[in-house]
């Protein structure tokens, strides 16, 4: 039951009713800080506790890009919190390795992540005049210096009389000669191609 407030009540008077607000407004705003500070306690607890610590780091795919090294560059090792690390940023750090042409980090609860590489397949050697010769993969796009003594490949054709270039902020082959090595590149059953 609400009693009807009269207008000429001198129990409701205009600081009466201003003071209610106030009060509400105080409240409002203390509520507010109380869950505010009640979810950074929270989060702080969550990624300072050992209990979501990294046990265990399971990678698949990686066969010419090292484990090691892969994680190395991402900076990512056991013992580090699993909710501290940024898989956006983590997956863009393994992914500058040359190999590594996509990554997929996931969380595991308690303490396990999960990367799963998918690597770059090489599909031929592009010879470019005074400069190097380059790697590029089954889509033609360029991904790696070739180096013989490191990237142990054998049996890619080599392409000499093509040239790099720019395009949005990369090098690229491109073309019409361009696109016709790459359709007898990727032609089926043409064997061995010099």
């Amino acid at each position: 039951y609400k009693p009807e407030v009269r207008q000429n009540d001198p129990s409701r008077s205009g600081s009466g009713l201003g003071i209610d607000f106030c009060l509400k407004c105080i409240m409002t705003v203390a509520v507010i800080s109380l869950v505010s500070l009640t979810a950074i306690f929270s989060h702080d607890f969550v990624t300072q506790s050992d209990f979501f610590a990294i046990k265990t780091i399971h990678i698949t795919g990686a066969n010419r890009a090292e484990a090691s090294k892969v994680l190395e560059m991402a900076g990512l090792s056991k013992g580090m919190n699993i909710f501290e690390i940024n898989l956006f940023t983590l997956e863009k750090r393994m992914a500058a390795h040359p190999w590594v042409n996509e990554v997929k980090a996931r969380r595991k609860l308690p303490g396990r992540m999960e990367i799963a590489i998918r690597e770059h397949r090489p599909l031929a050697i592009v010879r470019i005049e005074n400069l190097a010769d380059i790697l590029i993969n089954q889509q033609g796009r360029p991904f790696k210096e070739y180096n013989p003594a490191t990237d142990h490949i054998l049996d890619l054709p080599v392409i000499s009389g093509l040239d790099l270039t720019s395009q949005t902020h990369e090098h690229l082959f491109n073309g019409p000669l361009f696109n016709s090595v790459m359709d007898l590149l990727k032609t089926q059953g043409i064997g061995l191609v010099k």
